[in-house]
């Protein structure tokens, strides 16, 4: 997170430079034994914290709402290997 004073002099304004960034440094250092232990299911993660693990994404979205709220949370498939997304777009000549 970084900090910055705005112009008029107020409150500092704290911001996330890259959202989940932490989240996903979390589950890349659990993975290897989450795959031991529960390959293909769902972990929920805030921050550092993993909040649990469970069956199907809906569920971990649910009890990511219900112990978080409306802050942000991580919700990932447990996969060896996790799929690439790519957006792209085009533009008329």
């Amino acid at each position: 997170m970084s900090e910055r004073q705005p112009p008029d002099g107020g409150e500092e304004i704290t911001y996330n430079e890259a959202p989940f960034k932490t989240e996903m440094q979390t589950f890349e250092s659990l993975l290897p034994s989450l795959l031991e232990t529960n390959p293909g299911e769902w972990a929920l993660i805030k921050e550092t914290d993993l909040g649990g693990i469970y069956p199907d994404r809906g569920e971990a979205i649910n009890a990511g709402y219900e112990k978080y709220g409306n802050d942000i949370f991580l919700t990932i498939q447990i996969l060896e290997k996790q799929p690439q997304y790519f957006w792209g777009y085009s533009q008329a000549a």
